[in-house]
Formats: C-alpha cells, structure tokens, sequence
C-alpha cells in the first residue's frame, strides 16, 4: 500500500493524548478540550489523516475515558483504535508502538495537543525517516532572548522582562519560555510574566 504518494512506505500513527488536563482548569482530560467547535483530538487526527494514508492508528487516552475519545474519533475512521496510555507521554509513545501492526516501516508520533501540524511537514517527516531511519520535525523561532548571568545561575526574570521594555508594536503575541527549571538571580519571573501582559507558555 502507498502511504505516502510516490513511495510504498507503510506508514502507521501513534497519537499520545494521555494527558490529565489539570493545568488547564477545564475538568476534562487536555485532548477533549474544545477548538472551533470539535474536541482539539479530532482536529488534530483529521488533519494527520488528510496528510497520510496511515496503514494502522492507534492513540493513547486516559484509561477512564476510553469511550468519550472513541466518541470523539467516531465520526472520522472507523479503523482508528483507542487504547489506555501511560502516566507519562514516554510509556503512552512505548504502549502505542508495542500495539501497532506488523509491517509497518514508519510509526509517526504526534501529540494530540499540536493541531496545527501542516500536511506537508508530516509527509516530508515521514519521507524522511524512510530514507533515514528516524526524523523530527521542528521551526525556528521567530524571537528569543536570554539573560547573562553568573555561572550556576538562571536570570528568567530579566530576560522576560527584556520583553516588556521593547516597544508595544515590537512585542510578541505569546511567549515559550525554555529553561532548566532553577531560578535564582535576575528579577521575580512571574511578576516579569504577569507584566508582559501576553501569554506565557512553561
């Protein structure tokens, strides 16, 4: 079978979508939250299926709402299979490979929480992991900054708070901070964020 056009690279989905939600707030597990109308894990499903001709498609839900994911992947194959994932993303991505068909060449993982993949970025991954082995995915920022600190130090704050001193039509709609989790120099990191005014991604 063709799974991607021009090749017969028998391509399989693995989705983790496992994810509690807590943070959050909305009481329901992350992938059912709602986008335009449709929980955010049909959204992302459907756009990885328009991509791909995916031989097997297996995603990996919290074991006490393996029915309400079912319902919400109903309407787009029937052969899509929703099974208990893990407490973490690594033992959802383990569970979902051990399950898949055997034949398969490629098993592209994709988080259900990233709906906005284009179908081009998933064939070129999938191309490309055919030729080579493995492949991700990945763009550039359109931004960064960072703040000089002393050697052993994280000076979050300030580097946030760079932001906050541009100009209005110079700042960003939204922020990913990337860090290794220690904070200790610089300014106070939330009151930086709350400053911002924008959202801030952890």
């Amino acid at each position: 079978p063709v799974s991607v056009p021009g090749t017969t690279t028998r391509a399989a989905l693995v989705v983790p979508a496992a994810g509690s939600g807590e943070r959050l707030g909305l009481g329901i597990p992350k992938a059912l939250a709602d986008l335009g109308g449709r929980p955010m894990l049909a959204v992302t499903v459907s756009r990885l299926l328009e991509a791909a001709a995916f031989e097997d498609v297996v995603v990996l839900a919290p074991p006490d709402a393996l029915d309400r994911f079912a319902e919400a992947l109903a309407p787009l194959d029937a052969r899509i299979r929703v099974l208990p994932g893990g407490s973490t993303r690594q033992q959802s991505v383990a569970l979902g490979t051990a399950a898949l068909a055997l034949g398969i060449d490629v098993a592209c993982v994709h988080d259900a929480a990233r709906p906005l993949v284009a179908a081009a970025t998933v064939r070129q991954v999938i191309e490309a992991a055919a030729m080579g082995g493995a492949a991700t995915a990945a763009s550039r920022p359109a931004d960064s900054v960072r703040a000089e600190a002393e050697p052993q130090s994280t000076a979050l704050g300030d580097a946030l708070a760079q932001l906050g001193d541009r100009p209005l039509e110079q700042r960003p709609d939204g922020v990913v901070v990337v860090s290794d989790g220690v904070v200790n120099a610089g300014r106070d990191p939330v009151a930086a964020a709350r400053a911002l005014g924008v959202p801030v991604h952890t």
